[in-house]
């Protein structure tokens, strides 16, 4: 489910505005803000001050000033939000030919309701993500794979150019090769995920375990890398046994990396906590750290994979992070009908909550 939506509508009829937000304000769509620009002088305003905040926008087709199909042609060469057109009754051929432009989708003004606006949004924004993140995937690969292939192409030209090395050199050389080499197969296995998941060739292959067990050795796991960071993590849970229906192999990924994220984020000599509660026939799993925090502002980026706005917080000992991590995460616990969401206060922490069904 998408979450704190910011909705820019495009119209110059407040009787439609006003019918508008009712039909938003009675959607399934959780906590949506609503945005609204009567005219092209408001419009341009918008766009030139706060387009990287909005996440779909709703155009009339018959605006004055510029026309709708002016405006389509305008914000789909910035190609900031998908658009989805406001037509009238008997304008659905036009409506056809704004998809053809550029447009997501279409709504006739006169025939929608609360449940085919969320519907709407959420069949574009779905198109709109899948859309980026085919179009982004090579230049993510090249991005995030040129840096360990230069070290490792630089180390390799020292083994060959120079037979003096010292073994003791030579093992640190190999050292580095290797977890250079390890990043390069994470970040492609990464990438083969999403592109796996969003074509619908993974199916999740459930069994019906334990998963107080299972988080339970995920958190041994991840104590030894915290270690290192003199990070000590805890288990806190609310039943001591509990049978779900979950995939152990996609779980594993998204609780290491929720660890492995806690892990990479906090300072020396803090605390991780993870917490295991039942509440209306779900499983949530928290993970608490005591890190840096992130900005409320950038919270809803985070599960995007391609987005102007950059999260400000790094890593507390230099580690890397490719920024995949929590947007296969998502869509992981999509598959299995969940959800995740987090909360965080800067110089306080941030926890990540995975909600999982226990009846499925």
């Amino acid at each position: 489910m998408y979450e704190n939506l910011n909705i820019l509508v495009c119209d110059d009829d407040s009787a439609d505005l006003k019918l508008f937000k009712i039909h938003l304000n009675n959607s399934s769509l959780n906590n949506p803000t609503l945005f609204t620009a009567l005219n092209q002088d408001e419009i341009e305003q918008y766009i030139a001050e706060h387009k990287d905040e909005i996440d779909i926008v709703f155009l009339d087709y018959n605006m004055p000033g510029k026309t709708g199909i002016q405006w389509l042609a305008e914000m789909k060469s910035l190609n900031f939000a998908p658009v989805v057109m406001l037509t009238g009754s008997g304008d659905e051929e036009i409506a056809v030919d704004c998809m053809k432009l550029g447009a997501y989708s279409y709504i006739t003004k006169q025939k929608f309701d609360s449940f085919s606006l969320s519907k709407v949004i959420m069949s574009t924004l779905d198109k709109w993500e899948l859309e980026k993140e085919r179009k982004s995937l090579l230049g993510i690969a090249a991005h995030e794979l040129r840096t360990p292939l230069t070290t490792i192409l630089g180390y390799t030209r020292l083994l060959k150019d120079f037979d003096e090395i010292d073994a003791e050199k030579r093992h640190e050389i190999l050292d580095i090769i290797h977890e250079r080499a390890e990043y390069q197969l994470g970040v492609i296995n990464k990438l083969l995920n999403i592109t796996r998941i969003d074509e619908g060739t993974i199916n999740l292959n459930k069994e019906i375990k334990d998963i107080v067990f299972f988080v339970r050795r995920k958190v041994h796991e991840a104590n030894l890398k915290a270690k290192a960071k003199e990070i000590a993590i805890k288990v806190i849970t609310s039943v001591p046994y509990l049978e779900i229906s979950y995939d152990p192999e996609r779980l594993d990924e998204v609780l290491s990396n929720l660890l492995d994220n806690a892990i990479k984020f906090s300072s020396k000599s803090t605390e991780i906590v993870v917490e295991l509660t039942v509440s209306d026939d779900q499983l949530k799993v928290s993970v608490q750290d005591q890190g840096q925090g992130i900005k409320e502002e950038e919270l809803k980026y985070l599960f995007k994979m391609f987005s102007n706005v950059k999260v400000s917080s790094q890593p507390t000992a230099g580690e890397e992070s490719s920024g995949l991590g929590l947007a296969i995460c998502k869509k992981i616990v999509r598959l299995h009908e969940g959800t995740i969401s987090v909360q965080s206060k800067i110089n306080v922490g941030t926890i990540f909550t995975v909600s999982l069904p226990i009846d499925q």
